[in-house]
């Protein structure tokens, strides 16, 4: 399972609502938000190649930091929270320099210090 996996699983969630004469119109449960957004879609659809590339970044670190110390037990749990947490931070609409959907206070453009701090090569050390 890769972080886009996990976004996609963990972040966003299709829900049918009864709307106006008893159509059903199409909502997006943003659960990091916890809002209904009707008729839009906050899903990561198509990502930027510089997005991507850092995902992979991203990605091969927390797969070799897994790998070598797989046998730890509790590494397995730690390297999933960093991925669920990968996975909340991402941008809006899948660019580069869009807001990040992780809850910011305020609110930051993607990449966000989170990210930046998932990419940094420190981050793996113990």
């Amino acid at each position: 399972m890769n972080i886009l996996d996990v976004a996609e699983s963990a972040r966003v969630m299709p829900v049918a609502r009864n709307g106006v004469g008893g159509d059903p119109e199409a909502f997006t449960l943003d659960a990091t938000r916890g809002i209904d957004m009707p008729k839009s879609d906050h899903r990561v659809a198509q990502l930027d190649r510089s997005i991507a590339q850092l995902d992979r970044s991203i990605e091969s670190r927390l797969t070799n930091y897994e790998s070598a110390r797989r046998h730890l037990p509790e590494v397995a749990a730690y390297v999933r929270v960093q991925r669920t947490l990968m996975a909340d931070h991402h941008p809006e609409g899948g660019r580069w320099g869009a807001l990040c959907l992780a809850d910011h206070d305020p609110m930051m453009p993607w990449p966000c210090d989170g990210v930046r701090k998932f990419d940094s090569p420190t981050a793996y050390y113990d």
